[in-house]
């Protein structure tokens, strides 16, 4: 699904068909930035993903229109799985700037005023980095 997102308003189109059929309520339109949401997100559970969050919306909806403030749902996990790349990416950068000091000092033969200078930072930030990563 990733790599075809233009083919989520169909996708989004034929499910609510299919759970319109079971239901008395008729889903009748879609709001137009509810399936720009759809088309935004990635999808990691592909299309069983969206399949169940179309039926929870049609489920939930005592009305003809799925709206984009029914899927707060939604936002909320697209809101949490951004704060944890952003916190995986946070770590790794981290781990990176370990490497480089570790890196540096070995090429250097532990000389921190070597290390300091070619890293571009001064010799006391280089201690607080050394500590910090327990260097």
């Amino acid at each position: 699904m990733r790599k075809r997102l233009a083919d989520t308003p169909k996708l989004v189109e034929s499910f609510i068909q299919e759970y319109n059929d079971k239901r008395k309520i008729k889903i009748e339109t879609v709001e137009k930035e509810l399936l720009c949401l759809f088309q935004k997100y990635d999808w990691p559970g592909n299309i069983r993903e969206l399949r169940n969050t179309i039926e929870r919306m049609v489920v939930l909806e005592e009305g003809a229109v799925l709206r984009l403030k029914d899927a707060k749902f939604l936002i909320e996990k697209i809101n949490r799985r951004r704060n944890t790349q952003d916190h995986d990416m946070k770590g790794s950068i981290k781990n990176k700037e370990r490497e480089l000091i570790l890196t540096t000092l070995e090429r250097y033969g532990n000389n921190k005023t070597l290390a300091a200078q070619s890293l571009g930072i001064d010799r006391s930030t280089l201690w607080r980095k050394m500590k910090e990563y327990k260097l």
